[in-house]
């Protein structure tokens, strides 16, 4: 019974926790001013096509959307983790928490090492750069069968996805 309520009693603190922030959220929410939207134009296919032609003449832009395309097609890969794992690899829960993990510490890398030593201009060959490795680390998990390969493409992975965030973010 003695185990139980020492359970129990912390359980209440992890639930007054979560219920105080809860609350400064709500709280905080009711803060927010909001302003008027500004008026705007009606939607029609003159205003539909004016943002496709804005587009289509600005590269930069057209490209970074194309780009961000090809990595969301790929990026769906990473949802079969659990059966890849299973079936392909032949680990365990182990085998999988190392895979879900290896994007994220990936990434974390990458974002350190350009805290330490920013991009500096050519945003665009580096931004098809990253997405390409993307590409290309993608299809290298898709083709391993080594845990091993498979965890070295998913931390790449991780760290060319950074760096596209980082351009697009600019």
């Amino acid at each position: 019974m003695g185990a139980f309520s020492t359970r129990s009693s912390r359980a209440s603190v992890v639930h007054a926790a979560a219920t105080l922030t809860a609350i400064g959220a709500f709280l905080s929410t009711l803060r927010i001013k909001t302003s008027p939207r500004p008026r705007r134009e009606p939607m029609t296919f003159k205003t539909v096509f004016a943002g496709l032609r804005f587009i289509w003449r600005k590269k930069l832009i057209l490209g970074a959307i194309s780009l961000d395309l090809f990595a969301v097609l790929l990026g769906g890969a990473v949802a079969l983790l659990p059966v890849y794992a299973r079936e392909i690899l032949h680990t365990g829960p182990w085998g999988l928490g190392l895979l879900r993990t290896a994007p994220g510490v990936g990434a974390a890398a990458m974002a350190v090492l350009l805290a330490h030593r920013p991009l500096r201009g050519r945003a665009g060959i580096t931004l098809l750069w990253a997405v390409a490795s993307f590409g290309v680390c993608t299809i290298l998990f898709g083709i391993s069968r080594s845990l091993v390969l498979s965890l070295a493409a998913l931390l790449l992975l991780g760290a060319s996805d950074m760096i596209s965030i980082i351009i697009r973010a600019r």
